[in-house]
């Protein structure tokens, strides 16, 4: 029998709850479609990943990142 892998295999648990918050954030927003901005908003989903800290040690405000993502988002 042949084992069927896809792409998502070779993600990291981390990276695949990203992109399925990810994936979230654009039916949630009513897009059939993944763009930078659902992405960014997967990754700012996930409180263990190391984009929440980053932002954090360069002041910025992790929130008003979350916010402007949907409002451009929203523009699509």
């Amino acid at each position: 029998m042949t084992e069927v892998t896809t792409v998502y295999d070779r993600f990291t648990e981390l990276t695949k709850r990203a992109m399925v918050a990810a994936r979230d954030a654009a039916t949630s927003l009513g897009h059939d479609f993944i763009d930078t901005e659902h992405l960014l908003l997967g990754v700012l989903a996930e409180t263990d990943g190391v984009a929440l800290r980053v932002l954090a040690v360069l002041g910025v405000d992790a929130e008003a990142v979350r916010r402007s993502a949907i409002e451009r988002a929203s523009e699509a």
